[in-house]
C-alpha cells in the first residue's frame, strides 16, 4: 500500500477507535455497533471487513438527525511488525450513508439493515 494514495497512516495504539473519524460518528449514532464480518490475516497484514450499523439520531457531515437506521460496509487493513500496528487503512463506504440518510423513501417502507 503506497502512501502517496493518502489512505495509510501511522496507527496510533487503539487503531480501530480511529478509523474514518469514528468519534465523529459515535455523536451521530449512540448506539454505534460494528460486526466483524470477515478476518483474514496473511504476512505482516491484517484485512477487516465490517458492517457498520446504528441509528442516526445526531447531526453528522451537515445532516441533521433523521432517526433512521442505517447499515455501511467498512474496510480496514492493519500492518504489524514484531508484535505492534505500524501503519493503518480504513475504507468507509461514505457515499452509502450519505444515500441511506438523505434518499427520500415512502413513509411505509422502512430502511432496510442487513
Amino acid at each position: 500500500m503506497p502512501s502517496s494514495t493518502g489512505w495509510e497512516r501511522a496507527a496510533r495504539p487503539t487503531p480501530r477507535l480511529q478509523c474514518c473519524g469514528r468519534a465523529v460518528y459515535r455523536s451521530a449514532f449512540p448506539d454505534l455497533h460494528f460486526s466483524i464480518e470477515d478476518l483474514i490475516a496473511e504476512g505482516d497484514r491484517v484485512f477487516c471487513r465490517t458492517v457498520m450499523t446504528g441509528t442516526h439520531d445526531g447531526a453528522i457531515k451537515g445532516i441533521e438527525a433523521t432517526g433512521r437506521q442505517v447499515s455501511v460496509d467498512n474496510g480496514e487493513v492493519f500492518r504489524i511488525e514484531n508484535g505492534t500496528f505500524v501503519s493503518y487503512w480504513c475504507q468507509l463506504d461514505v457515499a452509502g450513508l450519505t444515500r441511506q440518510l438523505t434518499e427520500e423513501r415512502p413513509a411505509d417502507v422502512p430502511a432496510a439493515v442487513s
